[in-house]
């Protein structure tokens, strides 16, 4: 079983206001209209409204409470999906409240419905970036089905802690995690491709990391769950507009999984057994399983048996040593 996905490392276009956006998503979606075929089309992080000064300055005018009204983003991605049946992550600046805005990744399926929707949980406040400034962080994580894949979602700067990596790779079953990114190559570009290389192998999953197009920007990447220097390497893309294809397949995850069985040997399982309550690391993830909580159930605008899988669940600190994991999480 394969699924193809499509990293859009896409040019910004200047917005300050609801007409600007509306234009860029346009272009955005004629982008799509003309790209290579996939089944899920990834845009960098708050693409296509975009990511600088100027669209900080104007949240109020750019932010997105309801998804579904005209105007919104996902008013002009929403008919691409339909026609090209296909899912697009896409990212916009989110509302709650009068006051307060999210950095949010929204995920909509082939019929052009929500699926999912993801608040940035760990803003940047180094380097280039000043995201507390402007944001709140959002506490919750998210993840899809697509396909007969498992997704889980990041934002930038979320690669840099691995307790949520492996919470969405081992603790809910994720496949392939998706990174929309802003990475402006400031001090903290060039450890960019070692976390991604990191994570994707210690959770052996698939990774995509998308940035914007630019002189500043660039180096989206794609890497397989296993890196070997040979035929399995990290592919990444040079500064300009372009969309890559890259397919995982179950077969790679199930035998990099059984060459390399390292997952099966973690401490924080193997010690204690499925389902106890003892933890080697009981103040370490951050994240658990809610009480009661249940993963199967459909996302908001899903009605579809291959939907089910969605899950949006609370970030608890400290973590709680009564709620273990599902024994169904153990690799």
């Amino acid at each position: 079983m394969a699924l193809k996905v499509a990293l859009v490392q896409l040019e910004q276009s200047p917005v300050e206001g609801p007409e600007d956006k509306a234009k860029a998503a346009q272009r955005a979606a004629d982008l799509l209209r003309s790209a290579p075929e996939a089944d899920i089309y990834v845009l960098p992080e708050l693409a296509p409204v975009g990511y600088n000064d100027a669209v900080f300055r104007n949240l109020q005018l750019l932010a997105e409470e309801e998804l579904c009204e005209p105007g919104t983003c996902r008013h002009a991605l929403a008919e691409v999906a339909k026609e090209r049946r296909c899912f697009i992550c896409y990212g916009v600046p989110g509302k709650q409240g009068e006051s307060d805005f999210n950095i949010r990744q929204v995920v909509l399926d082939d019929t052009g419905s929500v699926v999912a929707c993801y608040n940035k949980c760990h803003l940047a406040d180094f380097g280039d970036g000043a995201e507390s400034k402007y944001f709140k962080p959002g506490g919750r994580l998210c993840y899809f089905d697509c396909r007969g894949f498992r997704i889980g979602l990041l934002i930038c700067a979320d690669m840099r802690f691995s307790e949520l990596c492996r919470e969405l790779a081992v603790g809910r079953g994720c496949e392939i995690l998706l990174q929309p990114a802003a990475f402006a190559r400031d001090v903290s570009y060039a450890s960019w491709q070692s976390f991604v290389e990191c994570r994707a192998l210690e959770n052996q999953v698939y990774w995509a990391g998308v940035n914007y197009a630019g002189s500043y920007f660039g180096g989206s990447m794609w890497c397989p769950p296993w890196v070997d220097g040979s035929d399995k390497v990290v592919s990444r893309m040079g500064i300009e507009e372009q969309i890559t294809v890259h397919e995982a397949t179950k077969e790679e995850l199930a035998s990099t999984r059984e060459s390399f069985r390292f997952l099966r040997q973690r401490k924080d399982r193997a010690a204690y057994g499925p389902g106890s309550s003892k933890r080697l690391y009981p103040h370490g993830a951050g994240l658990h399983a809610p009480g009661g909580g249940q993963v199967g159930q459909a996302g908001p605008g899903s009605s579809r048996e291959d939907r089910r899988g969605w899950e949006e669940e609370p970030l608890r600190d400290p973590v709680r040593a009564d709620a273990p994991l599902s024994e169904e999480s153990v690799l």
